[in-house]
């Protein structure tokens, strides 16, 4: 097989091609966002606050993660560094409103 051991791949340090390296970090960014997003979903589920706008704000991340990644994996160039930050604002944005809904719907804010 190869020569290197399997020791020999740090996770922060850069190795491998370009594309290896942006799809290593683009798979750390979406395991980085997922904990925050699946417990915001949680919460609403267990508050029982879902409805048609907790929904499509949930479909919102998803669409921006997916965007950020491909934006990610596309290249390092300057525009798709900028496009990775246009989805990353999105679903913090989201992440924003899907708080907000939980606490006005159950009546704490």
């Amino acid at each position: 097989m190869g020569t290197n051991k399997s020791d020999e791949f740090p996770a922060g340090i850069k190795h491998g091609s370009e594309f290896y390296w942006r799809l290593n970090r683009a798979h750390l960014n979406c395991i980085e966002n997922l904990p925050l997003f699946g417990v915001l979903v949680l919460v609403g589920v267990f508050a029982g606050v879902l409805d048609e706008t907790f929904g499509l704000v949930s479909q919102i991340v998803l669409g921006a993660r997916i965007f950020q990644t491909l934006a990610h994996l596309s290249s390092g160039s300057v525009f798709a560094i900028n496009a990775r930050f246009t989805g990353f604002i999105v679903q913090y944005g989201s992440f924003a409103y899907l708080l907000w809904h939980i606490l006005h719907n159950t009546g704490i804010v």
